[in-house]
């Protein structure tokens, strides 16, 4: 009664869910004036570009929560771009909450709907785009929300959490106890870019809890060869569909932030034995992609 699968409503969370021709549910954040599929751009993309077009396909990182679109990274990409005179444009289709069999799904609706580009560059954030998508389900939206919703028609018919009325409840609940950084992380900030190099010395509880959580939900996909199976699926399934496009495929690795960062890791008490599963799922970027190129930024956030 109080929620609407309108892509252009203001009820409920940011975002509602589109269907390919071949069934598969993909998620976008509701349209505004810059963007029918909501993407992170005051003009809207032609389906055809008037000079070359580059994809940039990932998550928060790529669409630029809660920032300045003047500081936004693929805006940043496209502006030293063209002040070396190149004629391109950069395509900011990511998307808050993605992971790659998401952007993997996203990819072919674009392709579905005539989007035209010369280079696919997917952007990899080690952080939680292991565990944004997991074996045996689907993510689908509710109220504007994001769900995992399970593959077992027994468990979403029969199982009492998987109801539309938990489903709400929760969703109501969740919306109450937003902090105001998590609702900034929705919201599509003006103004100039402001960049500081100041480092933090304290850790708040708020972060330390989250990059805990994070860190325990790496450490279970690096136990889970299903789950490494999933990732390594949609990563060969994107180079796939870029070797259709005849455009060359590129990933960007944004590494986990306790990876580059040593001073903390030891606010945090990480240490080698907490760490060994993140070098391995870096490690797994490289086994799923061995002949594409990858751009790791980790050194130089080091």
């Amino acid at each position: 009664l109080l929620m609407s699968r309108n892509a252009q409503s203001s009820l409920g969370g940011p975002y509602y869910e589109r269907r390919t021709s071949d069934g598969t549910w993909v998620f976008l954040k509701k349209r505004h004036a810059g963007s029918p599929l909501g993407f992170r751009t005051d003009h809207p993309y032609k389906l055809v570009p008037d000079h070359r077009r580059i994809l940039f396909l990932g998550d928060s990182y790529t669409e630029g929560s809660g920032r300045a679109r003047a500081c936004n990274y693929p805006s940043v990409v496209e502006k030293v771009l063209r002040d070396q005179l190149l004629d391109a444009e950069v395509m900011n289709a990511g998307v808050a909450g993605y992971g790659p069999v998401d952007a993997l799904n996203l990819l072919k609706l674009l392709r579905e709907q005539g989007y035209r580009f010369d280079a696919l560059v997917y952007n990899l954030f080690t952080e939680n785009d292991f565990t944004d998508n997991l074996p045996n389900t689907d993510r689908r939206i509710i109220g504007g929300i994001i769900f995992r919703v399970p593959h077992s028609w027994f468990l979403r018919t029969f199982h009492p959490l998987n109801s539309y009325l938990f489903r709400y409840a929760l969703l109501v609940w969740r919306m109450g106890i937003l902090s105001a950084e998590e609702q900034k992380q929705f919201s599509l900030e003006a103004g100039n870019c402001i960049f500081s190099e100041k480092r933090h010395g304290e850790v708040s509880p708020a972060l330390g809890e989250l990059i805990r959580q994070r860190l325990a939900g790496s450490q279970r996909v690096a136990l889970s060869k299903r789950a490494q199976q999933e990732f390594i699926n949609a990563m060969a399934a994107m180079k796939t569909e870029a070797d259709k496009l005849r455009i060359p495929f590129i990933v960007i690795v944004f590494p986990d932030r306790v990876i580059a960062d040593s001073e903390l890791r030891l606010r945090l008490k990480l240490y080698a034995k907490q760490m060994a599963p993140l070098d391995s799922l870096h490690s797994l970027v490289y086994q799923a992609l061995p002949n594409v190129p990858i751009i790791d930024v980790v050194d130089v956030l080091r």
